[in-house]
């Protein structure tokens, strides 16, 4: 047997189906409330009654009826926010809460944990209204931590979790102008001119630092300078001999003859090293190199002349390079000379640039994305 509710008396499922005039003597009650203060509070008492009445039902019948009165009802769905409202308020009259809106009996139902606190302050009071009830929601509320303001920053997060810097859209036509120039002429592209640029503003500043923090030294007291002068003067015609032992002698004279054997191969192979050319020292290192590192910190400085210099290697030295090129630079590297790609480069382990035929400017791929890209272009 079903349980018996007020304004029903349910024995089987086929009762379930409410009638409007069983509808609207369930919600009749609502408007003998003392001093009534308008539809939209007294609605409330509705809203309680009906989601006491439902969630009764819920506990009452098993799942499968249960489903079946909402479908009669035509409330698929729709019976959350109500068996919330009982879950929250079933310590409730409804009519102890008919002046609060149903619009916060909700907020207060959906964020029952949130607001705890204030159903625990609800039950001590001998009437709760609107004010009341907005008041202890306020109060409720943690105050906003504010946000530390973060100083602008040119960096930022590349997909591989490393950081590249961007710098902010620059508007001067001019360096706009020169920068393509150099990179047409010089077959180089923006990131290395702009790197070179940054470079040579770097050894300039540090230049001026180390000039302000070491002057040179300026003789403006010249009775200082003839005091020296004179002293200097003096000792040397107070020194009676000029004997210097003979040992002494020999070892002074060795030794500037091993300091200037030094100094000759030190120039020597400055001047060799000066008159190797780009491609020279590509293929130098080409051939020399132990690791990819090796050549790729090459390749960072002589980009543009890697193909010529990989030309010149005889086809035993192109394997051995081979052999310790990464896979990805590798397929990159099948890639150009299958026609898929004009060009590539390797900007930092795992990061490439790529330039597509036809295009003047280079794409950045990530070694994650390569399989995608390769699809891609063909």
């Amino acid at each position: 047997m079903m349980t018996h509710i007020k304004g029903f008396s349910i024995t089987s499922l086929d009762e379930l189906v409410l009638s409007s005039v069983q509808f609207d003597e369930l919600m009749s009650d609502a408007f003998d409330i003392v001093n009534p203060i308008g539809a939209v509070y007294t609605s409330t008492v509705s809203l309680l009654r009906f989601s006491f009445w439902l969630a009764k039902q819920k506990a009452t019948l098993s799942k499968k009826d249960f489903n079946e009165l909402l479908s009669k009802l035509k409330w698929n769905g729709e019976e959350k926010p109500f068996l919330k409202v009982d879950k929250a308020f079933s310590g409730f009259f409804p009519e102890d809460l008919a002046q609060v809106e149903p619009r916060t009996i909700f907020k207060l139902a959906e964020n029952f944990k949130k607001y705890q606190s204030v159903f625990t302050q609800l039950v001590t009071l001998p009437l709760i209204t609107q004010d009341i009830v907005r008041n202890l929601i306020q109060n409720c509320r943690k105050p906003r931590a504010k946000r530390e303001k973060k100083e602008p920053t040119i960096w930022m997060t590349a997909p591989d979790n490393g950081r590249f810097f961007q710098p902010p859209p620059m508007y001067d036509d001019a360096t706009g102008v020169m920068l393509e120039q150099i990179m047409k002429s010089e077959g180089r592209s923006a990131q290395s001119v702009i790197a070179e640029g940054i470079a040579l503003v770097k050894q300039k500043l540090d230049a001026l630092k180390a000039q302000e923090e070491c002057p040179l030294p300026v003789n403006n007291d010249s009775e200082v300078v003839n005091l020296v002068t004179s002293e200097e003067v003096i000792d040397t015609s107070n020194s009676t001999t000029s004997f210097v032992p003979i040992d002494e002698t020999l070892d002074s004279d060795l030794w500037r003859d091993d300091i200037e054997d030094y100094d000759l191969l030190t120039l020597a192979d400055l001047e060799l090293q000066n008159e190797m050319t780009p491609v020279e020292r590509l293929i130098e290192t080409f051939q020399s190199a132990q690791s990819w590192e090796e050549i790729s910190e090459m390749l960072h400085n002589y980009e543009q002349y890697k193909d010529e210099a990989w030309e010149a290697l005889t086809p035993l030295e192109r394997r051995q390079v081979i052999e310790i090129m990464p896979k990805a630079i590798r397929r990159l590297r099948d890639a150009k000379r299958f026609g898929k790609i004009a060009d590539f480069r390797e900007l930092r382990e795992g990061v490439y640039e790529v330039l597509l035929n036809g295009c003047m400017f280079w794409e950045i791929v990530y070694k994650s994305w390569l399989d995608n890209f390769l699809a891609y272009v063909g």
